[in-house]
């Protein structure tokens, strides 16, 4: 499993902004310096051919604590009993980083068959990125039992689902 570190602020992905000049319309992206940042980071880190077999990742996102936070509440925070439950949203930050791997760590994000995310108060903002490429070994398969587990009752519940309503 390859492993990515990005440190400093964490960015969630914007809209596209328009701008009007004359009688066209250009669209442009407002962030393209955060991710020249982030592209930089990644590209250190990473030196390889960009991956070309199905992933699966696991990205964690350490997200500042409010300045004005009692001492109980941040160590609270700081041992993940507290839940980040506020903006940015979890898939704007996914978004973001993933645009940055696009073309360094892989050829492109559709090759990604799981996804965890997570995010979470920390002391120091940054990703941490956990990268596995598909092998056809049962365990790298099964990386997580949960995701699992809860893929087997969706399915079932969605089977039964349907015989009742084929036999009525």
């Amino acid at each position: 499993m390859l492993s990515i570190e990005i440190f400093g602020e964490v960015f969630a992905q914007q809209r596209p902004r328009f701008s009007r000049i004359r009688n066209h319309v250009r669209t442009y992206d407002p962030q393209t310096k955060e991710k020249d940042q982030y592209r930089w980071q990644i590209k250190s880190q990473f030196r390889n051919e960009p991956i070309t077999v199905p992933l699966l990742l696991v990205i964690k996102f350490f997200l500042p604590i409010p300045k004005a936070t009692s001492q109980v509440k941040k160590k609270e925070m700081i041992a993940d009993l507290l839940h980040h439950q506020k903006k940015p949203d979890i898939d704007n930050l996914a978004k973001f980083v993933l645009d940055c791997m696009n073309g360094i760590v892989f050829k492109d994000d559709s090759q990604i068959y799981k996804l965890f995310l997570e995010k979470r108060y920390a002391q120091n903002e940054g990703i941490l990125i956990l990268i596995d490429p598909y092998c056809h070994q049962k365990e790298d398969q099964d990386a997580a039992r949960e995701g699992k587990i809860e893929e087997d009752s969706f399915i079932k519940h969605k089977k039964t689902k349907r015989r009742r309503v084929s036999a009525g």
